[in-house]
C-alpha cells in the first residue's frame, strides 16, 4: 500500500522515550506532507526529544497523559493516520485503557505501530530499582510486572475495539501491528456562515456556475455574478451590500494554448479592476477577496502541474497583496473533482472558517499551505542517497568541530576495494586526533593518516585491476583509511569476509583490537597454556580481546578495571581474577595471586612510573606489551636492569605489520580462520548513528564506555547532515542569463555576482526598466566591464530573445533564469 501522494500523513508518536522506533521512521516520512506529533509525559521528555530531531522542521511537540482522556488535552479526535509507540504503552497504569484511548484518536483505518519487551529479567535489570517499573493498576491483567506477555497482546488489542492486529518479533521483544475500524466517515457538517456576512461569487465563464451557485448556498447571503475587467461594474456590485463583501473570484480552465495568453491578459484587467474598485473609499472597510485557481505547479508537489497558465494569475494577485495589503487578497489552489458540490463544501470551509494563511493549497485529498525555508549556501543538509561523504575535523582542540562534509566519488586502484561504510569502530586515536592531541609521527607515512577511522564494515562496491577472491556485493570489514565517511577505498588484503549471520556493527569490532593482539600476545608473547597474562583496562577493546586471546591458548588471565561496574562487568564474563588498578595495593595483590611468582605476560596501556612497576612484576623470561604511545612518542626512559631476568619488551605499531608485503597476509590470515572458526568473537559495544558522532567521540574521550564504540550508517538512521563541497558555480560564457527585478537590491547583487564569475550575457527585467531608482548606478557597473545587457521594463512573451536583448544577434540560449524569490516548500497543513 503507497500513501497518497495528494494526502497528508498525520502521525503521532506518543510516550517519547528511547526515541529508537522513530529514528528509524522519521528518515522515511516526505517531510512536506507529514504533521508529525511528538508527545512525552513530561516537558522534560519533549525538550530532549526535540533536542534529539531538531534535523526535522515538521515535528509539534507537546506532553500527552495516555491515563487521560486525549481529545480534553487537545488532540483531535480520529485526528491521525499513523501512531506510533516505540517501548511506551506498557508504561501506563492501566493498558487497556491507554489503548482504548490511543483508538479514539486514529482515523478511521489508521493504524498503530509499537514496539514492546517482554524479558522481564533484562529490563528489571535496568529499571528494576524505580518505583514505576512495578506501579500499576491492572494487576489482574499484568499480575507480576507492567510488562505483559507476547500471547497477551493481539487479544487485547482486540478487545480494545483494533483490528487486524498482527505480531512479529523475537522472543523478548514483539513489533505490533494494528489497525482502527474502517467505519462509514461521514462528512463534517458545513461551516455556519456568519450573521450579516454576504458574498459576491464571480465566475470567469459559464463553466463555473454550478460550483458558483452551490458554494452560494453553502455560504448564506450570496450572489452570483461573471467576472468583469470593468472597474465600474466591481464598484456597483460591491456597492450593492450593506457591509464590504466577500469576494470569490473562480477561475476557468484554460485548455487550448493559443488562448493562454489573451486569458492571462484578461486576467490581469479583472484583478485591476477588482484591486481598483475595493482600493476606493468605503466607510465599512474593504473587501476580502478570494482567487481560486487550479493546481498550476507553482509550487512543489503534491499540487500537480495540471493547470500552468494559472500561475501567471496567482503571481499577478501575490503582487496585489503585497503592493495593496488593505485588500486583503488571498489565493486558493482548489483540485476540482466532478462534483460541484463537494468543490463548494470544501471552499466554504476555508471561506468561513479563514486562518492566517494567505495561501492555500487544496488536493484532492488533503490540505496543503506553502511555507518558505532558507538555507545558507554552507549549512548541512541530509546526504542524498548514494552521495559521497567524510568526517572532517574543524578547529582541532577542545573546542574542535566534527563536520561532515560532502566529497567526490572515489576509485579503487590496483589491488583495491572500494567499501560502502555500514559500521565503523572507534579507536582511541581517533579523537586524539581531532582533539590535537596526536604527535604528527603518529600517522605520517600510514595510509591510516588520510583521515579519521580505521576499523570499518560494510559491502564492497567496486573493485580495482587485480583484486581476487573478493567480489561487489561481498560483506568485508577490516583496517580501512578514513572509514568515518560513506565510502572507503582500502588495500583488498586488509579486509576479512563478514561471517554470515555477524551484523556490521559487530564486524566493527574486530580489526584493530584483534589484529594487535594476535600479533602480539600470540605471536611474539605466546603465552603457554598455564602461563598469567596481566592486562590493564580490561574492558576497553583491546582488553576484552586479550581476553579471549588468552583463554584460547590457555592461559589464565587477571584483570584490571577502574571502576566498581566495570570491574563487575570482567567478573562476569568470567574472569577469575580482577583488580582495582587504581589503588596502592594492586601489585601486593597480583603478587599473592601468583604465589610471589609474578606474572608470565603484560599487556600494558598504563603511563608514566606504572610501566616500571609493572616490570617488576613479570618472572624470568615474562613478556611486557606496551601498546600506549604516551611514553613512546615522548622517548621516555626505562630502566633496562630488570632485563637481566630474560624479559622481553614488545613495542607495536599495527600499520607496520599489516602494510608489510610479508608480515601482513599472514596476520590477516590467522585472525580471519579464528573469526570464521568463532575463537574470536565480537566485542561488547554501544552504537551510534553517524548523524550522532560528536556524542560518540566524547564518550570514548570520557571512557564511559567498555567494549568498542561504534557508528553506525544505516540507511535506516536518522538522515546525516552534510556540508555542501565548496565549489564554484560554473558558467557559460556563451549563455545568457535573465534576472527578474535585475535593476536593484539582490537582482542587481546577483547581476554583480554573475559578472565576477564570468557571464557575459546578461538580461535584466523590471517593472520600470532604466527608469528604476538604482538602474543607473547597476547598468554603469556592468557597462564597464563590456558586458552585452539590456534592461526592459517588462518580459512579453511576444518579444523574441533578439528585441529582448537589442543585439542584433541571435540568442542560443537561456543559460539561466533567476527569480527574486526564495524556494516555496509545501507543508502539510492538519
Amino acid at each position: 500500500m503507497r500513501w497518497p501522494q495528494d494526502r497528508p500523513l498525520r502521525v503521532l508518536e506518543v510516550g517519547a522515550g528511547t526515541n529508537s522506533l522513530s529514528t528509524a521512521l522519521l528518515p522515511l516520512l516526505p517531510a512536506e506532507r507529514t504533521p508529525y506529533t511528538c508527545t512525552a509525559t513530561s516537558a522534560a521528555g519533549c525538550a530532549r526529544a526535540e533536542h534529539r530531531f531538531s534535523a526535522y522542521d515538521f515535528i509539534d511537540y507537546r506532553t500527552l497523559d495516555l491515563g487521560a482522556e486525549p481529545v480534553s488535552q487537545g488532540l483531535p479526535r480520529h485526528g491521525f493516520d499513523l501512531i506510533v509507540a516505540g517501548d511506551a504503552l506498557h508504561t501506563t497504569v492501566d493498558l487497556a485503557e491507554a489503548l482504548r484511548h490511543v483508538h479514539t484518536l486514529l482515523a478511521p483505518g489508521g493504524l498503530l505501530l509499537a514496539t514492546e519487551p517482554h524479558l522481564t529479567p533484562r529490563l528489571g535489570f535496568l529499571a528494576g530499582g524505580t518505583e514505576s517499573f512495578w506501579q500499576r493498576r491492572d494487576r489482574a491483567l499484568r499480575p507480576e510486572t507492567r510488562l505483559l506477555s507476547q500471547d497477551r497482546w493481539v487479544p487485547l488489542l482486540t478487545e480494545c475495539g483494533f483490528t487486524g492486529a498482527v505480531r512479529t518479533g523475537a522472543e523478548d521483544r514483539s513489533l505490533l501491528l494494528a489497525a482502527a475500524d474502517h467505519h462509514p466517515n461521514s462528512a463534517p457538517p458545513a461551516p455556519v456562515p456568519q450573521p450579516g456576512a454576504t458574498w459576491v461569487i464571480a465566475t470567469e465563464t459559464p463553466d463555473e456556475t454550478p460550483t458558483a451557485q452551490a458554494l452560494a448556498e453553502l455560504l448564506g447571503r450570496a450572489r452570483t455574478i461573471a467576472a468583469t475587467d470593468c472597474r465600474a461594474d466591481w464598484a456597483a456590485a460591491l456597492s450593492a451590500e450593506d457591509v464590504p463583501p466577500g469576494v470569490v473570484l473562480l477561475l476557468a480552465a484554460t485548455e487550448a494554448p493559443d488562448a493562454i495568453t489573451p486569458r492571462t491578459t484578461r486576467r490581469a484587467a479583472v484583478l485591476r479592476a477588482l484591486a481598483g474598485a475595493g482600493a476606493g473609499p468605503r466607510g465599512g472597510g474593504h473587501p476580502q477577496i478570494w482567487l481560486v485557481t487550479r493546481p498550476s505547479g507553482l509550487f512543489p508537489g503534491p499540487e500537480r502541474p495540471a493547470h500552468p497558465a494559472d500561475a501567471a494569475a496567482w503571481g499577478a494577485a501575490r503582487t496585489l497583496a503585497n503592493e495593496h495589503p488593505s485588500l486583503r487578497l488571498r489565493r486558493i489552489c482548489l483540485d476540482r473533482t466532478d462534483d460541484p458540490d463537494t468543490d463548494a463544501r470544501r471552499l466554504a470551509h476555508e471561506l468561513l472558517t479563514p486562518t492566517d494563511e494567505d495561501e492555500i493549497v487544496l488536493t484532492r485529498a488533503g490540505r496543503f499551505v506553502p511555507r518558505q525555508t532558507q538555507h545558507p549556501v554552507d549549512q548541512p543538509v541530509p546526504a542524498p542517497s548514494g552521495a559521497p561523504y567524510l568526517l572532517e575535523v574543524r578547529d582541532p582542540g577542545l573546542s574542535r568541530r566534527l563536520v561532515w562534509r560532502a566529497t567526490e566519488p572515489q576509485r579503487p586502484g590496483p589491488g583495491e576495494i572500494l567499501v560502502e561504510i555500514r559500521a565503523v569502530g572507534l579507536n582511541y586515536r581517533d579523537p586524539m586526533r581531532a582533539n590535537g592531541l596526536l604527535p604528527p609521527e603518529a600517522v605520517e607515512g600510514s595510509p591510516l593518516s588520510r583521515g579519521l577511522g580505521t576499523d570499518g564494515a560494510g559491502v564492497i562496491q567496486a573493485v580495482g585491476p587485480g583484486v581476487t577472491g573478493l567480489s561487489v556485493g561481498d560483506r568485508v570489514c577490516g583496517l580501512m583509511p578514513a572509514a568515518l565517511a560513506s565510502h572507503a577505498v582500502t588495500p583488498a588484503g586488509t579486509a576479512i569476509r563478514i561471517p554470515v549471520g555477524m551484523s556490521f556493527a559487530e564486524a566493527a569490532t574486530f580489526p584493530v583490537a584483534f589484529l594487535t593482539i594476535h600479533h602480539t600476545l600470540a605471536e611474539q608473547a605466546r603465552p603457554l597454556p598455564g602461563e598469567t597474562v596481566l592486562v590493564h583496562g580490561a574492558t576497553g577493546a583491546v582488553g576484552l580481546a586479550v581476553i579471549q586471546c588468552a583463554r584460547s591458548v590457555g592461559a589464565r588471565v587477571i584483570a584490571t578495571a577502574g571502576t566498581e561496574v566495570k570491574r563487575d562487568l570482567l567478573r562476569t564474563l568470567g574472569v577469575e581474577h580482577v583488580l582495582d588498578s587504581r589503588t596502592l595495593d594492586c601489585v601486593p595483590k597480583i603478587r599473592e595471586i601468583t604465589g610471589g611468582q609474578g606474572v608470565d605476560v603484560i599487556v600494558n596501556s598504563l603511563s608514566g612510573e606504572a610501566i616500571a612497576h609493572n616490570v617488576d612484576l613479570l618472572r624470568p623470561n615474562g613478556r611486557f606489551i606496551e601498546l600506549g604511545k604516551r611514553d613512546i612518542f615522548r622517548n621516555s626512559p626505562l630502566l633496562l636492569r630488570p632485563f637481566h631476568r630474560n624479559l622481553t619488551f614488545i613495542g607495536f605499531n599495527l600499520d607496520n605489520v599489516v602494510y608489510d608485503a610479508g608480515r601482513g597476509p599472514h596476520l590477516m590470515a590467522e585472525v580471519t580462520e579464528r573469526i570464521a572458526g568463532g575463537v574470536y568473537r565480537p566485542l561488547p559495544h554501544v552504537v551510534y548513528p553517524a548523524a550522532r558522532v560528536d556524542e560518540a567521540f566524547r564518550l570514548l574521550q570520557h571512557s564511559r564506555h567498555t567494549g568498542k564504540v561504534v557508528v553506525s550508517f544505516d540507511p535506516l538512521d536518522e538522515p546525516v547532515l552534510v556540508e555542501p563541497a565548496p565549489a564554484e558555480p560554473a558558467l557559460d560564457p556563451d549563455g545568457t542569463y535573465l534576472i527578474t527585478g535585475g535593476l536593484g537590491g539582490f537582482g542587481a547583487a546577483t547581476a554583480d555576482a554573475l559578472a565576477d564569475r564570468g557571464a557575459r550575457h546578461i538580461a535584466l527585467l523590471g517593472r520600470r526598466g532604466a527608469t528604476a531608482p538604482e538602474a543607473a548606478t547597476v547598468l554603469d557597473s556592468l557597462m564597464t566591464t563590456e558586458f552585452l545587457l539590456r534592461a526592459r521594463e517588462h518580459f512579453d512573451i511576444r518579444i523574441s530573445p533578439t528585441e529582448l536583448l537589442g543585439s542584433g544577434r541571435a540568442l542560443t540560449h537561456f543559460a539561466r533564469l533567476v527569480h527574486q524569490r526564495l524556494g516555496l516548500h509545501a507543508s502539510a497543513n492538519p
